[in-house]
C-alpha cells in the first residue's frame, strides 16, 4: 500500500511542475532545423521555469502553529499560492519566449530568402 502511495506522490509531484521541464522536453521533439529559434526558446522558457520554482511566490505563511490542524491551514493557505506561481509564471514564460522564437524564426526566414528584384518595383 505504501508502495502505492509512492507513485501516487511522484506523480502529483510530477504534474505539479509540468510547466518547468515540459518546454525542455518538447525541445527535443522538434527535429526540423528550421525551427532552431523555438528550440532554444523552449529551453530558455523552462530555465525561467525553473527559475520561478526555486525562488518563493510573495504571499507565503510559514507559521500556522504547531499542531495538525495548523499544518492543515498552512497547506490550504500556501498551495494555491503555489500552483497559481508556478503554472501561471510557467506558462507566461513559456508562451513569452515562444513569442520570440516564432519572431526570431520570422526574421531569419525573411532575411534568408532571396529576394528579386522584380518583387520590389
Amino acid at each position: 500500500m505504501q508502495f502505492i502511495a509512492i507513485i501516487f506522490g511522484l506523480v502529483l509531484f510530477a504534474i505539479f511542475y509540468l510547466p518547468v521541464y515540459l518546454p525542455f522536453v518538447i525541445s527535443f521533439k522538434l527535429k526540423s532545423s528550421d525551427y532552431r529559434e523555438v528550440r532554444w526558446a523552449l529551453r530558455v522558457a523552462s530555465s525561467a521555469c525553473l527559475f520561478l520554482a526555486v525562488i518563493p511566490p510573495p504571499g507565503l505563511r510559514h507559521d500556522f502553529g504547531d499542531d495538525v490542524g495548523g499544518n492543515f491551514a498552512g497547506a490550504a493557505h500556501n498551495f494555491p499560492i503555489m500552483l497559481a506561481w508556478i503554472w501561471g509564471g510557467g506558462l507566461a514564460c513559456s508562451a513569452i519566449c515562444l513569442a520570440v522564437g516564432f519572431i526570431v524564426r520570422l526574421i531569419r526566414r525573411r532575411g534568408s530568402s532571396p529576394v528579386s528584384e522584380e518583387r520590389w518595383r
